[in-house]
């Protein structure tokens, strides 16, 4: 199966991936839409907790998953405690008028709920779980036999 990365993603996500998808044909490259796309098919944007609060504040994921549309399968999948994400942040951020305004839990969901009219969300703890999920649900779409219990094994950890 051929796995292309997203040269923009950092070269420790990067790296981390190539080496849990050894039995893939990894491809790093610049690619318009989404950052881990299998077989031309399945479409994964990914964001850390940091970076779906930023990118909703200036509705870039919307853009990203927009664009996704082109794919047959596309997901969001958010790596990271998005509620300590919005204490260390304080999720405050300035507007156009230079005015402070709170972002707030009821906007994180309302705009989760947003995404997945578009697109599917899964929220996982690290890298390990995302490339865990991703590679499921790739074999598992593209028809691969993944053996769940492999899978089950590793989440119950």
């Amino acid at each position: 199966m051929k796995l292309q990365i997203d040269n923009r993603e950092s070269n420790t996500r990067i790296n981390s991936a190539r080496q849990y998808f050894t039995d893939y044909d990894v491809e790093v490259g610049n690619y318009p839409v989404g950052d881990f796309i299998f077989d031309s098919k399945v479409v994964f944007e990914y964001k850390t907790a940091n970076d779906i609060i930023s990118s909703i504040i200036d509705g870039r994921v919307f853009r990203q998953v927009e664009k996704m549309k082109q794919y047959p399968f596309s997901y969001v999948i958010i790596v990271g405690n998005v509620a300590e994400t919005f204490n260390e942040r304080n999720a405050n951020y300035w507007n156009r008028k230079h005015q402070i305004k709170q972002f707030t839990v009821r906007n994180y969901l309302g705009a989760l709920a947003r995404l997945q009219i578009e697109s599917k969300v899964i929220h996982v703890d690290n890298n390990q779980q995302a490339w865990v999920i991703m590679d499921f649900l790739a074999e598992k779409l593209l028809d691969k036999n993944p053996t769940f219990k492999n899978y089950c094994q590793f989440i119950i950890k």
